[in-house]
């Protein structure tokens, strides 16, 4: 700890231990590591404005500690400034992972990829998404769609911050949005735009059909979440689709592409110790719609009811104390906390006293340090015949759900469907997104979670139709 303030720290004697203690004291461990960089360097600016090494070397055991204690006292104020403070109420109220990592036994198999500067070359896209405007929406420039495997086909994947603008179905049919979140600057007021780790695609035709295609949400969540739901997408997308059983039986064939990604991101150079995604997963093939989920991202449908609609769920969150999902984390040796009040989540823990990862859900794909404790990336699978009074399907991550229930997602979406207009998916997509973005700021202010969402007309297929 001492050697992040100081380059002799094996020279000062006691430096070391007093300012690990203070770091401990202080929770430096709860901020992520851009917002611990920064702070650091705060710090060293004020040791050495306080003398440096000075500190411990004062012969006077009196003064010493004195001029130690105003350091402490300084750096206390320094760290209670609003947006450092705010750092760790969020991550215990809204973050996938409430503590921080922890590196030490359990993350010594990363040390040497660490070292190598491995985690530099995994394969993502880091870039923070371009402002968006919800009250001035204004003209998004064009994303680069690139295909999601070797076949030609209509592919669009949703960019972070991004409009899908080249997507299989238009506007009035097909609407995606994926818009990045916000947290407190690191030092004194405002907000800063966080790294968008929401992915999200459409593929249609999809496995050589023009009656199949497939939809995919996903919402990275640790340090390198961006990365891994960027690998689990594409691998998703490619491995699925040459599945052997595929056609005949998609369930089996969903099942095992969750686990087989899962694997394969663990043996990549994709760090997934700390960070995971969750995964929805939506397959149709002529009227079924198969349905793959793990985590809390979710999809529904809305259903004509009389002169209005109802939702059917086609996936369930996997809250960590939801029946079935607490009783084998803690048959497998792990331990879950209730939430601290209604609308927060319940938390995974390695330790007893919850003090070690803190995850918010059951399943996911990533995750390895919780993954002996119960932590799955087996998704749950359901099956659902669209019928004539299918209306629409909507898809997304968390960023949507954390206070938008589903029956007024389905009122609001309805009634751009309802009106008629020329582009009625993509501006309810937007709608959505730009609701999400209020009841954030309303409700949290200076933090926002990742948004992304899916909104898809339905129809019953005919021959003349790839709906």
């Amino acid at each position: 700890m001492g050697a992040a303030v100081s380059a002799r720290a094996d020279e000062v004697p006691g430096q070391q231990e007093k300012l690990a203690a203070l770091y401990e004291s202080l929770g430096v461990a709860s901020l992520s590591e851009e917002r611990r960089v920064e702070f650091e360097g705060q710090l060293r600016e004020l040791y050495e404005r306080h003398g440096g090494d000075q500190l411990f070397l004062e012969e006077d055991a009196r003064k010493r500690s004195a001029l130690f204690k105003l350091f402490e006292k300084e750096a206390r104020e320094l760290f209670a400034e609003p947006s450092l403070a705010g750092a760790s109420e969020f991550r215990q109220k809204r973050l996938s992972y409430s503590a921080a990592p922890q590196r030490g036994k359990s993350d010594a198999s990363l040390g040497d990829a660490r070292a190598s500067g491995e985690r530099n070359r995994r394969p993502s896209l880091e870039f923070r998404s371009p402002e968006y405007d919800p009250a001035n929406p204004a003209a998004s420039p064009s994303p680069e769609t690139r295909p999601l495997g070797a076949k030609a086909r209509n592919a669009v994947t949703v960019k972070p911050g991004y409009e899908a603008t080249t997507a299989p179905f238009d506007g009035s049919i097909l609407g995606t949005y994926s818009y990045h979140g916000i947290e407190p600057k690191h030092y004194g007021a405002g907000v800063v735009s966080k790294i968008n780790q929401d992915r999200g695609c459409v593929v249609a035709p999809y496995n050589d059909s023009d009656a199949c295609s497939l939809y995919c949400i996903f919402d990275g969540h640790g340090e390198h979440g961006d990365g891994v739901s960027e690998f689990v997408l594409a691998t998703i997308v490619q491995d699925l689709e040459a599945h052997p059983d595929l056609h005949a039986a998609p369930d089996v064939a969903l099942k095992a592409t969750f686990l087989a990604t899962d694997m394969e991101l663990a043996r990549s150079n994709v760090e997934s110790y700390y960070s995971g995604t969750t995964a929805v997963v939506c397959y149709r093939v002529d009227d079924t719609i198969f349905t793959a989920n793990a985590g809390d991202s979710r999809a529904i449908v809305a259903v004509k009811d009389g002169a209005g609609r109802t939702c059917v769920p086609l996936s369930i969150d996997h809250n960590p104390n939801a029946p079935g999902e607490r009783e084998r984390i803690v048959k497998a040796g792990g331990f879950v906390s209730d939430p601290p009040e209604e609308g927060l989540s319940a938390r995974v823990w390695l330790d007893r006293k919850c003090t070690q990862v803190g995850l918010a859900m059951g399943r996911s794909i990533g995750d390895n340090a919780v993954k002996r404790i119960g932590v799955i990336a087996e998704p749950e699978v359901r099956t659902h015949e669209v019928s004539d009074r299918d209306d629409f399907l909507v898809m997304a991550t968390d960023g949507v759900w954390e206070f938008i229930p589903n029956e007024e997602a389905i009122e609001l979406v309805g009634q751009f469907f309802d009106s008629g207009a020329e582009n009625a998916a993509k501006d309810a997509c937007k709608s959505l997104i730009d609701l999400a973005v209020k009841r954030w700021r309303d409700i949290e202010g200076d933090y926002r979670d990742d948004i992304t969402a899916i909104v898809m007309k339905l129809a019953t297929q005919d021959p003349d139709a790839a709906l």
